[in-house]
């Protein structure tokens, strides 16, 4: 039997039951909650051990943050070194292009921070892909078959008078073609592959199986169904997800967890697509005294997904 509790405008299971057993979700404040350390078996007995994060996208906002601009924090940087001056003295410090070396470096409390895409290397935060922070291009994109997708955290043009933020998955061919909504994306990142099409449709094949299994970290977005809300107002918005895998896992695996409908709490799948995997894959939440660092908060990133709280 399904419990709630109902905080707010926004509806957080509790307690519901999985394929393996039972989930909790933990409310942090009444529109953002987390599910740590959970595990979920699929109908062919396949294994998902994960953390979870849940954010209402009408009280909260995403942010991009390019590692080695954030890290750097204006100093003169040489060989992954910063130097600076203190008091009069010459001080020195090896930069941590990581989720933790954005977290030490952010000027605002954020409350989750996730890897976006791939960097070129363990000491080379480079971006590959597509990345554009408030505009500006800082990366090109790439011909890559499992680049596939564009992340637009707020498609502000085509969702005008939406007072939520309105995340938009589109293919990496819409910026190649020059789609007017996807080129006029202030923020966006190069990930991929895409899981599951809009409309809850799937996007990974059984053939994937035959492919090598990773560590995961999932970006996806629900139908909540909560159709007594004006269309535009920020309480009618959806709910954002970030899904980091503990263990190797099939994308096609990880699709049946991101298709059932016992993780929305009364909502239906939308769309879903993988930011980042193996060795950079990591997860923060950063909702209490410490942070909880989950995985490789240590290695190096070539951007971050942030997502705080609505300031107003």
């Amino acid at each position: 039997m399904l419990r709630g509790l109902v905080a707010g405008v926004l509806y957080y299971s509790t307690a519901f039951q999985a394929q393996s057993g039972e989930l909790k979700w933990q409310p942090i404040d009444q529109y953002t909650a987390a599910l740590r350390n959970a595990v979920f078996k699929t109908s062919s007995g396949a294994e998902i051990k994960f953390t979870a994060v849940r954010f209402h996208l009408g009280y909260t906002r995403l942010k991009l943050a390019g590692t080695s601009e954030t890290v750097a924090a204006g100093r003169d940087v040489k060989d992954g070194i910063a130097k600076f001056v203190v008091n009069g003295e010459q001080r020195a410090e090896l930069l941590s292009y990581s989720l933790e070396g954005v977290l030490g470096h952010s000027k605002d409390k954020p409350l989750f921070i996730a890897p976006a895409g791939w960097a070129a290397g363990q000491r080379r935060p480079d971006q590959i892909g597509l990345l554009r922070i408030n505009g500006r291009q800082l990366y090109p994109l790439v011909n890559k078959p499992t680049f596939s997708a564009i992340f637009c955290l707020h498609d502000s043009e085509h969702y005008k008078g939406y007072d939520a933020v309105v995340p938009v998955l589109f293919t990496s061919n819409d910026i190649t073609s020059l789609n007017a909504r996807a080129g006029k994306c202030r923020d966006a990142v190069q990930v991929g592959p895409r899981i599951i099409e809009e409309g809850g449709k799937r996007g990974i094949s059984e053939s994937e199986l035959k492919t090598e299994r990773y560590q995961r970290v999932v970006f996806f977005v629900d139908d909540p169904n909560r159709n007594d809300w004006p269309a535009k107002s920020r309480e009618s918005a959806r709910n954002g997800y970030v899904l980091l895998t503990h263990n190797k896992v099939h994308l096609y695996d990880l699709q049946a967890l991101l298709l059932d409908k016992e993780i929305y709490a009364g909502g239906s799948p939308h769309w879903a697509v993988n930011l980042a995997g193996d060795d950079q894959a990591g997860l923060i939440l950063n909702n209490g005294n410490e942070p909880d660092m989950f995985d490789n908060t240590l290695a190096t990133v070539g951007s971050a997904l942030i997502i705080e709280r609505r300031p107003d």
